[in-house]
């Protein structure tokens, strides 16, 4: 959908790129390097023809730079890439060590509650054999307790 500003005379066409719209309420404020190309077809002075040839080296090297951008930033990709393969390696094998050593954090726990759940037991049965006890007359010499005052 567009959006259109018949005053200005601008149309600003809001799902195309900017590049593609037809009228601009901004003046350019730099020349394309067709546009320097046209621009040499027209002008036909000396100074003229040497200027628009050093604007066209200066875009000649701004797109030698621009393609440097590109080899640098895909090598910094590549690099941070491999850093970030590395990293993710020693996290895993971080994860596998710790893993084995709560396994066997885990299995000497198991042992250490199978044997509390046993001494448990073994307690439990004392005390219930401690009230199933019946009482028993005391071994050794008893006195009689009517005997107890000569």
């Amino acid at each position: 959908s567009g959006l259109c500003h018949t005053k200005k005379k601008v149309c600003f066409l809001t799902h195309l790129l900017p590049e593609m719209a037809k009228y601009s309420p901004a003046l350019p404020i730099a020349f394309t390097q067709e546009g320097i190309a046209m621009l040499s077809s027209v002008l036909r002075s000396e100074i003229a023809i040497q200027v628009n040839i050093s604007i066209m080296r200066a875009f000649v090297v701004l797109r030698q730079l621009a393609g440097n951008y590109i080899e640098l930033k895909t090598e910094l990709e590549n690099q941070f890439n491999a850093s970030l393969k590395e990293i993710k390696d020693k996290v895993e094998r971080l994860r596998q060590e710790n893993e084995e050593r709560f396994s066997d954090l885990d299995n000497q726990f198991s042992d250490v509650d199978t044997q509390f759940e046993e001494l448990y037991k073994a307690l439990t049965q004392m005390l219930a054999q401690k009230e199933k006890e019946v009482e028993r007359r005391p071994i050794g010499y008893i006195q009689d307790p009517s005997n107890e005052d000569k």
